[in-house]
């Protein structure tokens, strides 16, 4: 196990870890902000394609059902 961090080597490790996520926020935000760009949205639903498929499985299913 590793051995215990002095409070700089801690401070040290958070600031290493949480600068990522600030650059990349920061950059995010400069983006919708300033750029005018617009918010990602998650799909409400499944997509078109997901749909058909969907539909042939089923259809599929429902001709194994009538042959057995």
């Amino acid at each position: 196990m590793a051995p215990k961090l002095s409070p700089d080597g801690r401070r040290l490790r958070a600031i290493i870890i949480a600068t990522p996520f600030l650059v990349v926020s920061s950059v995010i935000l400069y983006k919708r902000l300033v750029l005018g760009e617009e918010q990602r949205l998650l799909p409400k639903g499944p997509s078109e394609e997901v749909k058909m498929r969907m539909a042939i499985l089923e259809a599929e299913r429902e001709a194994a059902r009538r042959k057995a």
